[in-house]
């Protein structure tokens, strides 16, 4: 077959794709496989690795390579699941040897990058294409689909038929995206996933505190939790929103602050709870105006939670004084901030990037 009709089959997206997974970690494995399930030529895996290698290869039933550029070389579709940081360093080695070639498809699925990290790619004329699908993989699983999740697209325009194929083939749903706003639509997927987690064990902390346990304190909240998520799907935002800002009940929330200052100033918390209260407080009272609060009462609740907090203390001397405290600690621990000291990170150990990841 000639290299002009190689370039037909994959931007069309049409005939035999041979998919190459370069990272295959929990987003590149789990993808693969169900594109192997759906009739595509897993060509094989390569990882840094020689161990993730070879466990990967033996999850998809495919090939282990110890060189990405030789993977790329027989791939007609690429798929750059390596973590965010690598991308572009692994698409510019694979380009600077020679793996790329006019009319293939690399994909990478990151949400914060845009197909722009792949420019090295494009440059051999290949099509590059960033595929996001808007959900978590916390493993590796053997599934039939996506589930009909949002999946944003952006890139070439060659790539796109590819990507809209991949997309149909993985059970996603399709959505083509501005690459401009490629980060701030990350920024609200990190906001809706990731940022819950510290928001629960925020609220769990604060359960802990009245001396239950904190695992039975996530499960007590856990129900709770699964209800509001049920109302926003059943009536959206605002109508989802209930309790003591919905209702303008300004007294409960004074009382919150009170004894969660109390609270810090008896255990010396340098978290500063009563600082994160009041910022998601300002956030949710947004809401409950929407909703319906009345003036009065939004504006009471307004003073309660603005920039100066009740004892009278403003947020950014709270905020100073934190800095302080944690400063003090880490120095009397000998460490140094920003200590680069960490453990290298293998590429097929895919970090969780759908929100990311994700």
């Amino acid at each position: 077959m000639g290299l002009g009709k190689k370039r037909d089959a994959a931007a069309s997206g049409d005939g035999l794709l041979r998919v190459g997974i370069i990272g295959a970690g929990r987003v590149g494995s789990t993808v693969g496989y169900i594109l192997g399930e759906k009739g595509y030529r897993l060509c094989g895996v390569c990882n840094r690795s020689v161990a993730s290698t070879k466990r990967a290869a033996r999850d998809l039933g495919t090939r282990a390579f110890d060189n990405p550029v030789q993977l790329a070389a027989e791939s007609t579709l690429v798929l750059l699941t390596t973590p965010d940081d690598h991308i572009e360093g692994v698409c510019r080695r694979i380009a600077r040897e020679g793996g790329f070639r006019p009319g293939q498809v690399v994909v990478h699925m990151s949400g914060a990058l845009g197909s722009d990290c792949l420019d090295t790619a494009a440059r051999e004329g290949a099509y590059p294409v960033s595929i996001h699908p808007l959900q978590t993989f916390v493993s590796f699983e053997k599934r039939n689909d996506l589930g009909g999740v949002f999946c944003a697209v952006e890139g070439h325009p060659r790539a796109l038929p590819v990507a809209r194929r991949l997309v149909r083939d993985l059970g996603g749903r399709f959505v083509e995206i501005d690459p401009k706003a490629k980060v701030l639509y990350h920024a609200a997927a990190v906001v809706a996933c990731n940022y819950l987690v510290g928001v629960l064990d925020f609220a769990t902390e604060l359960f802990a505190a009245t001396g239950v346990d904190r695992d039975e304190a996530l499960k007590a909240l856990l129900p709770l939790v699964k209800g509001t998520v049920d109302n926003l799907e059943r009536v959206g935002i605002p109508a989802a929103l209930s309790g003591p800002l919905a209702r303008g009940d300004v007294e409960t929330v004074k009382a919150h602050l009170s004894e969660i200052q109390a609270y810090e100033a008896r255990a010396g918390n340098d978290f500063q709870w009563s600082l994160v209260y009041r910022t998601l407080g300002r956030k949710t009272l947004a809401v409950a105006r929407a909703r319906g609060l009345d003036r009065e009462a939004a504006e009471r609740l307004e003073n309660l939670l603005g920039t100066t907090g009740p004892d009278g203390c403003r947020e950014d001397e709270e905020r100073t004084k934190g800095e302080e405290r944690t400063m003090r600690r880490e120095e009397g621990n000998g460490r140094q901030k920003n200590d680069p000291g960490f453990p290298a990170q293998e590429v097929g150990r895919q970090e969780d990037y759908h929100a990311d990841g994700l």
